[in-house]
Formats: structure tokens, C-alpha cells, sequence
């Protein structure tokens, strides 16, 4: 039954009419509708032609009401062919005008940057409410196609039709009911409408102010003094109020203006993203005269913090009519590294624009640590010079005075924290031992404080790894479980909720699930009684998962049981098959499985899918010797794994660190804090004693501490070094292959190979790396990390963002894109078939500009396995041009 409604909207109180076409006469139901309930009802008499039918529009009926009509004909009638009941069903929009709120803004049509300027608001009826107000640079608000909330529309949004209907007629004896239904459309949000002024979008630095929440009182006008900084542009101010409104419901409302941001003389000066040390560029300015009145401008440029040399600080342009003009100022970086900050000013025809840069000089090379180590005996002192000539700038530098031999804590944690790549592996070690530090070494506030900052950040972005399934991938944007890093991230995350901090439950709950269905339907590989690497993973991983599933409180004591009667168990195996059975409660059992003479020794020739290694294993067995209080096995393993994570001559894996810090820290917790170690520390022309009563000492050195002492004044044996941590002062890092090779080039978008050295300002090319295998080792090379930092000069073209460009790659697990520097996560199996069609090597492309002239320094491209240093290659840095 096709009908209408008079109006597009009706405000509360208002007559609605429906018009409701009839042949002949009959009977009318109108219901009216909601999304939840039937909130009238009413009967009419049809007549032939037009039927008006009227009501009055209620409260209770916003913000939708659907008029449901059914037009029931006599039963007898033969006049016309239509079926004895039609209907129809339209919306009908009711509006509450108590519910809106109208924002007016009262501010000058246009700003000029750096300049204070009024903002008066008010609501226009007078109305008490709540609000807030935001300035934003319309070119970040043209990018994704903002548009200036109103909360109303939220709220008052036309609602789905809830009411579902059903009658009987179909069963009256000679009547015909036809199955009908009706389509409505759904309007959308605007998603598909074209960015507005798109091509207006400038690289200035973008503002964004907000204001608020204020409380707005009945009848008054509030007033804001705003000023907008170092800014050139368009920016959109956004009112958005809200105020309970009578019958419990709320009223909203919002405004805008656009306000260009300008002023007669402008400028707006480029840099690149980074800087590097002893390179030169030039900063271009580019000056805007927009009034007659301007006819000459002075541009002056100074940097304050004296990281960079301005060769000519100031230059004057002449206008000869109103326009732009560009003018540059030669640049020379030095060798410290730091914040560079440079003010850019003009002047001309009474007018000044101002403009400030911060940009980082970075020393592109990775960060290095250097220990000073020494053994002090009773009554004996020791002392080494905190500087170091290796590092142009020193970031960190501690004393570590221990009872027990030493683990370079502060080495170890802070390479962990450092570590550039990002995986699920990477990102649990870089936590976990952060909840046990303070148990072997005091720390201080600032300490404790980035210890928590830090576990609960990686706490936030294990989230991101966790599949549907529960499990968690390898990386964030995968789409399998590995199993496991699986494991270890939800094993920290419940030793993170044991240790105070929050830990959503549905994310535990989901990866316990996956867990125990995991474990139950695992089945041991067969083994052929070889050092097989595929099936002593296999085990360890669920070994692993039986223990973490003991932890949860959920043991599977089935499966447990299931891996004790197994025959031919690794070493490694048991040692975590007792640690489950021990938090389980059954520590006897843990007992047995400890003393189990028959357990195989596994060597490892590659880290496999379990990270693993010999030291991992070890400390794996020390926290289980800790958990079932076996007091001198746990003692003498410990001495082992401490004298081996404490050796600064040897590589150690991010999964080596973590986890013989966090087996260390519960030995400690479990033995006991150790004898008393008495001694004294001289520094910066200070003598401090310290009474400790923990294993380890931490003890932050200032730049200016210089020579640092420290006398044993206890009866017992102390160790003590001096960590320092820095960049090295030197670019030059020499060639290196072991086990794969790096061949870099660089071609055109064609592919035609150019030479980097010179390379003209303006140019898209490509950095290609194949990385290939060599030597002899069979097995698979996974989890590889192929670095490339590039030049200040070159800006990295990010091809998955704007969907365009010639670079093509081989596959990949990952790539993490940023300003200056790409990493590349792949896979680089083994040939087991001898078929030639396999590749032995990978290529991966990156899309480049040469966007700022001058002379900068190419950093080393390097390759390397993330769990294994046999693997890895280096191919050095080198100086290039940018060319006008």
C-alpha cells in the first residue's frame, strides 16, 4: 500500500497527516512505531479516493515513529482486483526542538599567526550547557574528511523499525495474504563524498588547539583569548555543547567557522626530517609578500643550540609587485648530536613573520655499550674513568657493584629495552625481566617509574598480536600463531597480573582457551633417534605450554602425565615438564622429573622455532631448580648462568637475555638476598657509602663524574663495572659476511642502475638489496632483520600509503617503514630439494627521493639473523650528494 507523510519532519506538538489512497470503502489500522515499542494505535473508515489520516506528534515518539497502515477491504467485495488487505509502513521523523542546542562563534574572519585574538561563545537561546572548543589546521581535517561533530545527530538519529507484526488473515476462509516486504535504504556518513580543497593541503606545521570541557552559565557569552603559533594556513574553530534538556533528555549542538591564518609577509622554511653529523645542506625559505605595501624583505636565520653552522645569516629580497620568492642559507652540521633548533625571521614594510624548526641530529650508527670490569677483594679498591673517547655522545653510564659474579644488568636490560625490532619475541623479552629487576638490584624513583611505563606499554601491544583463535602471532598484522612466542607473551602477561598490574581478562581468558585446546590435541612427532631439532621443538613448545597452563591455575594434568610416560624425553623437556608439575602442586613429581637420568642432552646448531640455545635452556632449568627449592643444584647453575650472561665478549639473543634475567631474579627471590656487602664509592669529589643487602648495586653516573672509585669494605668478594652506552663517534663501519651476503644497488624507476654519489635534487629512484646465502649451514634462515638507514637529504616514498610507485619486493614476514630508516623482516630457507627453480637469495626495493641538496652521509646497510650471529652482513657507509 503505497502512501505519504505531508512532511519531511515535524517538531512535538504539531498535526501530522498521512494521505492513504482507498478504492472502495474498508477499514484503516494505523500503528505507530517505535524502534522498541507500539506507542498508539488507531482505527478510521476508508472512503473511495484520498484519506487523511491525522495525529498529533508526541514526545515519545522521537526521533522516529513508523506509520504502520493496514487497509483491510470488505470481505465480499468484487469492485476492484486488490487483495482484501495492503500495507505499508513509512517513517515518519519527529523532532524535539528542546533537544538542540545552537552554538554561535564570534571571532575576527581572519588571524594572524603569533598574534593574540578574541573568541566569544554563546548559546543563542540562552541555554546552560557544556562545552568544548577546538582549532585544527584544515588541512589535517581535509585528509580524512572531518567533519565538525554535533553530537544531535548522533543522538536523535533516525531509529531501525523494532516492532515486528503478524495477523491471521492468511487462515480466513477464502481471503488471499501475500508475503510482501519492503527495503528501506540506509543513508551514509559521507565516506564516499571527495576531499574538499585536497590539493590545499600544505607541509606546514599543522595547529591543533583544544579548549575545554567549560561550564557555559544561562544567558552568559564565554570569552577566549587564543593565540595560534608559528602557523600558516586555514584552520577550523569547532564549538560542540551539550546540556540535559527537559524529560530526562539531552540536548546538543555545534558550530563552526573557517578563518584563514595569514598575515602581509610570510615565510615558510623546509627541512628534512633528521640530520646527521658533518653534513652540509642548504635551507631553502620560501617568503610570501601579499600586500603592495611590501616592496623589500629581510630574511635572518639563526640556530640557537650551535649543533649547526649558518654560513650567511641573513640575505634581503626585493618585490616588485605582490608575490613569493625563494632565498637559501647554506648549512653545516657538526659532529655533536643533539636537538637543533632554528628561528627564521623576516621583516619588511613595518611587517615580521617568524618561524621556528626543531629537528633532531641524530648519529645514524647503533647504539653501543662498553663495560670496565673488575673484581675487588676485602679491604681493596678499584677505579676507572667513566669517559670513553668510542662515543661522540654518551646517553647512559652506570656503576654495578654485585656480591655474585656479574650479569651486566644494566647492558643487558637496556639492549633489550633498545632493540629496534618489534615482534611479539622482542617485545615480551624486552619486559619480562622489568618485573623482577627490583628484586636483585634497589632502584631508584625515576627508575621504578620507567619500569612500569614500560611493562605496561608492552602489556598494550601484546594486545595487537592476539588472533581470533586466542594465540598470538608473530607479528602484529599476522595471521598465524606462533607457538612458542605465544606462550611466552601469555606467560608474562600472567606473571605481569601476579605482580600488580592490569591485565584485561577476556585477552587471558582467550589465550588460555587456545592453550589448553592446543595441548590437548597435541601428538609428539616421531623421532628417529637423531639430534632432531623438528621434534625437540615440538616437545619443548608443548612442555612449555603444560607449564604456563600450571601457572594460569588450568594444569592439564592428563597431558602432563602423558609427557612423563614418554620415552626418550629431552633434558630440556623435563626441566619444563617439572616446573609445570611443580606449580601444580605436585613438586614430588617435579623431583623425579629433575633426577631423570635418562633424559636426553640436546645440541642445538640453530635457534629453531623455540629461539633457543643452550644458555636459554640452562636458565630454564635454574628457575625450575628455584620453584622445587633444590638449594645446591640452584646455586651451582646459577654461578653458571651468571658468569656466561655476564661474559662482554659473547653475542647474547634477545630470548638468552630475558630469560636468564627473569630465572636470576627468582633465584634471588627464592635464596634469599645474600650477605651483606659494606663499600664505598668516590665520584665528582664525593665519597657515598653504601650498606647493600641486594645482589646487585645500581649506581648512575653523571656525565661530569669522571674518575670513580670503589673500596671493599666488607669481608666478602665484590664485583664492579662501569656500563657505559652511547653511539660511536666514528661513521666508518667496516665490510662483514658471514653466512650471507648484501648486494646494494641503486637504479631508476626503470631499472637502470645510478650512482648515489650524485644524485639530482627532485629524483624518484630505488634502493635495491638482494640478500643471498652462503657458506654451508643446512638449515633454514628465519626471522632475518635487514636494515637501511638512508640519508637526511632522501625522503623514504612509503608506496603502501599512497598507493603509487614502481617498488616490487619479494615476500616478507614485515616491514616497519619510518622517517629516515626501513626494516625488513623475511624468511630465507634452505634448497633441501636441490631444485634450482628454489631461490637462494631475497630482493627488496625501496622507493626514494632525492628531496633536499646537499652532501649527507649514507649509513651501512646491514643484515642479520635476530637469534643467531653466524648470520649476518654488513656493507659499509658512504658520503653522497644532492645536486641542484
Amino acid at each position: 500500500l503505497p502512501f505519504t507523510v505531508e512532511k519531511e519532519k515535524y517538531n512535538v506538538g504539531e498535526e501530522v497527516v498521512l494521505k492513504v489512497p482507498a478504492s472502495e470503502s474498508g477499514r484503516i489500522l494505523l500503528t505507530l512505531e517505535t524502534g522498541t515499542r507500539v506507542a498508539k494505535h488507531m482505527w478510521f473508515d476508508a472512503v473511495a479516493g484520498d484519506n487523511f489520516l491525522r495525529f498529533k506528534a508526541e514526545k515519545n515518539m522521537t526521533p522516529t515513529v513508523y506509520a504502520h497502515v493496514s487497509l483491510i477491504q470488505p470481505h465480499a467485495q468484487t469492485k476492484n482486483d486488490l487483495p482484501i488487505r495492503l500495507y505499508g509502513v513509512v517513517p515518519v521523523n519527529v523532532e524535539n526542538v528542546e533537544t538542540r542546542l545552537e552554538a554561535q562563534i564570534d571571532m575576527p574572519d581572519q588571524l594572524r599567526p603569533d598574534e593574540f585574538f578574541n573568541i566569544n561563545l554563546r548559546e543563542k537561546g540562552g541555554k546552560a550547557c557544556v562545552y568544548t572548543l577546538d582549532i585544527v589546521d584544515e588541512g589535517l581535517l581535509d585528509l580524512t574528511r572531518f567533519k565538525t561533530p554535533n553530537p544531535w545527530d548522533a543522538f536523535y538519529a533516525r531509529e531501525a523499525h523494532g516492532v515486528k507484526t503478524w495477523d491471521i488473515y492468511d487462515y480466513v476462509l477464502g481471503a488471499y495474504g501475500a508475503e510482501l516486504s519492503r527495503i528501506l535504504a540506509i543513508g551514509g556518513d559521507g565516506i564516499n563524498q571527495k576531499a574538499k580543497n585536497a590539493n590545499q593541503v600544505n607541509r606546514f606545521k599543522p595547529a591543533v588547539i583544544h579548549l575545554g570541557p567549560f561550564k557555559l552559565e544561562k544567558g552568559q557569552v564565554a570569552k577566549h583569548r587564543v593565540k595560534i603559533e608559528n602557523y600558516v594556513g586555514s584552520v577550523r574553530v569547532m564549538a560542540v555543547m551539550s546540556a540535559p534538556a527537559a524529560g530526562g533528555e539531552g540536548a546538543y549542538g555545534s558550530a563552526e567557522k573557517t578563518c584563514p591564518v595569514r598575515k602581509p609577509l610570510m615565510i615558510m622554511p623546509t627541512l628534512p626530517r633528521v640530520l646527521g653529523p658533518g653534513e652540509t645542506l642548504r635551507l631553502p625559505v620560501e617568503v610570501f609578500a601579499m600586500e603592495k605595501s611590501i616592496n623589500s624583505a629581510t630574511v635572518d636565520v639563526e640556530e640557537t643550540t650551535g649543533l649547526v653552522n649558518v654560513a650567511t645569516n641573513s640575505t634581503n629580497l626585493t618585490f616588485s609587485e605582490p608575490g613569493q620568492k625563494m632565498t637559501y642559507f647554506d648549512l653545516k652540521v657538526g659532529y655533536k648530536t643533539g636537538m637543533a633548533k632554528f628561528k627564521i625571521m623576516a621583516t619588511g614594510g613595518g611587517e615580521i613573520a617568524n618561524s621556528t624548526i626543531e629537528i633532531e641530529v641524530r648519529n645514524p650508527n647503533p647504539i653501543i655499550t662498553r663495560v670496565l670490569d673488575g673484581a675487588i677483594e676485602p679491604g681493596q679498591s678499584w677505579s676507572q674513568s667513566a669517559k670513553s673517547a668510542d662515543f661522540s655522545d654518551l646517553e647512559a653510564a652506570v656503576l654495578e657493584i654485585s656480591s655474585i659474579p656479574p650479569i651486566n644488568l644494566s647492558k643487558q636490560l637496556e639492549y633489550l629495552i633498545q632493540y629496534p625490532h618489534g615482534c611479539i619475541e622482542q617485545t615480551t623479552s624486552a619486559a619480562f625481566p622489568q618485573l623482577y629487576v627490583d628484586i636483585i638490584a634497589p632502584l631508584s624513583t625515576k627508575q621504578q617509574n620507567d619500569v612500569q611505563k614500560n611493562i605496561t606499554a608492552a602489556i598494550a601491544k601484546l594486545q595487537n598480536f592476539q588472533q581470533v583463535s586466542g594465540g598470538f602471532s608473530y607479528w602484529t598484522w599476522g595471521n598465524e600463531v606462533a607457538d612458542w612466542a605465544s606462550t611466552y607473551a601469555g606467560h608474562f602477561l600472567l606473571e605481569a597480573r601476579s605482580r600488580g598490574y592490569s591485565v584485561p581478562q577476556q585477552v587471558l581468558d582467550k589465550w588460555v582457551d587456545y592453550q589448553q585446546k592446543a595441548s590437548r590435541g597435541w601428538e609428539p612427532p616421531k623421532d628417529d633417534g637423531q639430534n632432531n631439532w623438528q621434534f625437540h621443538d615440538t616437545e619443548l613448545s608443548q612442555a612449555y605450554r603444560l607449564y604456563a597452563l600450571a601457572l594460569a591455575g588450568k594444569p592439564d594434568l592428563a597431558g602432563m602425565n602423558r609427557m612423563r610416560e614418554q620415552k626418550n624425553r629431552y633434558e630440556s623437556s623435563s626441566s619444563l615438564l617439572a616446573a609445570a608439575y611443580a606449580s601444580a602442586g605436585k613438586n614430588e613429581a617435579a623431583r623425579d622429573l629433575m633426577n631423570d637420568a635418562n633424559a636426553k642432552k640436546f645440541t642445538y646448531t640453530w635457534w629453531g622455532n623455540t629461539y633457543g640455545s643452550s644458555l636459554r635452556d640452562l636458565a630454564l632449568q635454574l628457575e625450575t631448580l628455584a620453584a622445587i627449592g633444590d638449594k645446591n643444584r640452584s646455586n651451582a647453575v646459577a654461578l653458571q648462568v651468571a658468569s656466561q650472561v655476564g661474559d662482554v665478549s659473547r653475542w647474547f639473543s634477545t630470548q638468552e637475555i630475558a630469560t636468564c634475567l627473569r630465572a636470576l631474579s627468582k633465584y634471588v627471590q627464592k635464596a634469599g638476598q645474600g650477605e651483606k656487602a659494606d663499600f664505598s664509592i668516590k665520584t665528582g669529589g664525593r665519597e657515598i657509602p653504601v650498606n647493600s643487602t641486594t645482589a646487585y648495586y645500581l649506581y648512575p653516573l653523571d656525565d661530569d663524574s669522571g674518575t670513580v672509585s670503589v673500596k671493599n669494605l666488607s669481608k666478602q668478594k665484590l664485583y664492579s663495572r662501569i656500563v657505559m652506552r652511547g653511539r660511536p663517534a666514528s661513521l666508518e663501519i667496516p665490510a662483514e659476511s658471514s653466512n650471507i651476503s648484501l648486494s646494494v644497488r641503486y637504479t631508476d624507476l626503470k631499472g637502470s642502475a645510478i650512482d648515489p654519489g650524485k644524485i639530482q635534487q627532485g629524483t624518484d629512484f630505488l634502493a635495491e638489496v638482494t640478500v643471498t646465502r652462503t657458506g654451508a649451514m643446512r638449515f633454514d634462515f628465519n626471522e632475518l632483520a635487514l636494515s637501511q638507514i638512508f640519508p637526511s637529504g632522501w625522503e623514504i616514498l612509503n608506496t603502501r600509503m599512497n598507493l603509487v610507485g614502481g617498488a616490487t619486493s619479494d615476500p616478507m614476514d614485515y616491514q616497519d617503514v619510518r622517517d629516515d630508516r626501513v626494516f625488513t623482516y623475511f624468511d630465507l630457507p634452505f634448497n633441501w630439494s636441490n631444485n634450482s627453480n628454489i631461490k637462494q637469495s631475497r630482493t627488496y626495493r625501496i622507493q626514494l627521493n632525492a628531496a633536499y641538496a646537499g652532501k649527507y652521509y649514507l649509513p651501512a646497510v646491514a643484515c642479520e639473523a635476530m637469534y643467531d650471529n653466524r648470520i649476518r652482513a654488513i656493507q659499509p657507509g658512504k658520503w653522497v650528494e644532492v645536486v641542484n
